[in-house]
């Protein structure tokens, strides 16, 4: 026999719904900025030519990155050569939580365009 779902069951997968995007956004931006900064600063990258003589993006990228830094800096212990694992977990984690506040400010839209 066929039986209806409760009422509850909405609400929930629309909760999953919203975990799975925030987590989707906060991969999406972590593998985002790993893709940037190969693009903008890696000496193998195919712009490494053109950023060489416009270093106005690759100086903005270094500069947004600078807390990371200095943060694996002072937790490694070693000021002149950062640990590069502290560095790309607190990478990781900022990118991430830049990635899950897009996803946060895109699902205030879509819940704005809803209701109106």
């Amino acid at each position: 026999m066929y039986r209806a779902a409760p009422a509850y069951c909405g609400v929930r997968h629309q909760v999953l719904n919203s975990r799975v995007r925030h987590a989707v956004f906060a991969v999406g931006g972590i593998v985002l900025m790993w893709v940037a900064g190969w693009l903008l600063v890696g000496e193998t990258s195919p712009l490494h030519k053109y950023f060489i003589g416009n270093p106005e993006f690759p100086n903005l990228w270094r500069l947004l990155n600078m807390p990371n830094y200095l943060l694996a800096a002072w937790v490694g212990g070693n000021v002149h050569q950062p640990s590069l694992l502290l560095l790309a977990i607190f990478s990781a984690v900022q990118w991430g939580f830049v990635g899950v506040l897009m996803s946060l400010g895109l699902s205030k839209v879509q819940t704005t365009a809803k209701s109106q």
